[in-house]
């Protein structure tokens, strides 16, 4: 567990941050095996987390139906909860993004580039585990949206 957090500091602050909290959580020779990793070279992390979404994956724009509307939540991006979309990410009470893998046929990139319209119960799903990864902040459009949010926590 403390190595993400590691490679978290590693990803959004500097090497030398990421050495620091090593420093605190290890000794002996797991940091020196950490600290081997985190300067392995002159690459940020951040850099090398650009290139491989940058190189493996597409943006899908995805929009909510009618009445629904996203929650916008302190920790809002969805890791691996839903088939075929890897990172899901609300921006808006309407709008989302997804990361997709690139898909190819032969050497060919296929290329979506249409804005997907989610129905309610979609919304829902993802709302819900929005509610489910945040840490304490949820904003909701609804004052109604509330008792969904409760009946989640419970």
């Amino acid at each position: 567990m403390n190595e993400r957090h590691i490679l978290y500091r590693h990803l959004t602050t500097s090497q030398a941050n990421a050495s620091e909290l090593a420093k605190e959580l290890y000794d002996g020779q797991e940091l020196e095996d950490i600290l081997y990793f985190v300067k392995k070279d002159g690459t940020s992390g951040l850099q090398i987390l650009a290139e491989h979404l940058m190189n493996n994956y597409q943006v899908h724009v995805y929009q909510a139906a009618q009445e629904s509307k996203f929650y916008l939540v302190d920790n809002p991006v969805l890791v691996h909860q839903f088939d075929d979309i890897d990172y899901l990410f609300p921006i808006s009470p309407k709008v989302c993004l997804g990361l997709v893998k690139i898909a190819t046929y032969e050497d060919i990139l296929l290329v979506s580039n249409s804005i997907y319209i989610l129905g309610d119960n979609d919304v829902e799903r993802i709302n819900k585990k929005l509610v489910q990864n945040t840490d304490k902040l949820i904003i909701v459009s609804y004052s109604f949206d509330l008792d969904f949010v409760k009946k989640v926590v419970e």
